[in-house]
């Protein structure tokens, strides 16, 4: 679980991009999350607990990228990362490692793909955090 704060904010209905920043590392992310009906809004300067995940993921065709995160796209969830396969729930989800995320994040795959743990991917995906208040 990482503790954010939510520096940013874009809404559109229920959608919802916040740029966040780890209170810890003091890295900043764009990410994504759906506001459920039941939780109370947020706002830039409130402190969450989230953990990331990446949706909508393809394995990159460009090789391993060079730095150990990027954000390609302005206030946008879109993100490109390195990491390392450590479960395989199925041809489609993984648990990996992800520098500057973490570890343990669940990431999910647009189309099959063939990897074995232990195995250092290269990726691009929507960064997203599951929020739900209390």
């Amino acid at each position: 679980m990482n503790t954010l704060e939510i520096k940013k904010m874009r809404v559109n209905c229920l959608e919802n991009w916040v740029m966040l920043e780890d209170v810890i590392s003091r890295n900043t992310f764009w990410a994504h999350f759906l506001q459920k009906e039941n939780t109370k809004d947020l706002k830039v300067g409130d402190i969450i607990q989230s953990d990331f995940a990446i949706a909508e993921a393809f394995l990159s065709e460009d090789g391993h990228y060079q730095d150990a995160y990027a954000q390609p796209i302005k206030e946008s969830s879109s993100i490109k990362v390195n990491a390392t396969v450590k479960q395989i729930f199925d041809d489609f989800v993984l648990i990996c490692d992800v520098d500057m995320l973490g570890s343990d994040i669940l990431v999910n795959f647009e189309r099959k793909i063939d990897v074995s743990v232990g195995d250092n991917i290269s990726l691009h995906g929507s960064l997203e955090i599951f929020y739900e208040s209390d």
